[in-house]
């Protein structure tokens, strides 16, 4: 028999809008989930110098990396997927 997971959200891409949502919606006590056909476009970034929390800057892979392994973390389920 196939669980079936309630969400109270679902977040459509993983990029930094979507991760961020995601991590408010979970900090408010809900289950949310993050749904994405592919790596985000932040991937070919190759230096980002003006996001906020990162003063020396850092790669766009580096960004991308840290805000999915924080959601991971904080027990947010992020499928690799097509929405349509």
């Amino acid at each position: 028999m196939d669980k079936c997971i309630k969400y109270d959200a679902i977040i459509i891409g993983a990029g930094p809008g979507g991760i961020s949502s995601a991590l408010y919606i979970k900090r408010g006590n809900f289950n949310v989930a993050v749904i994405s056909k592919k790596e985000s476009n932040l991937i070919g970034a190759e230096w980002i110098d003006n996001y906020y929390g990162f003063p020396g800057g850092l790669s766009g892979e580096e960004l991308f990396n840290n805000g999915l392994k924080q959601a991971l973390k904080m027990g947010i389920d992020v499928f690799n997927d097509e929405v349509v």
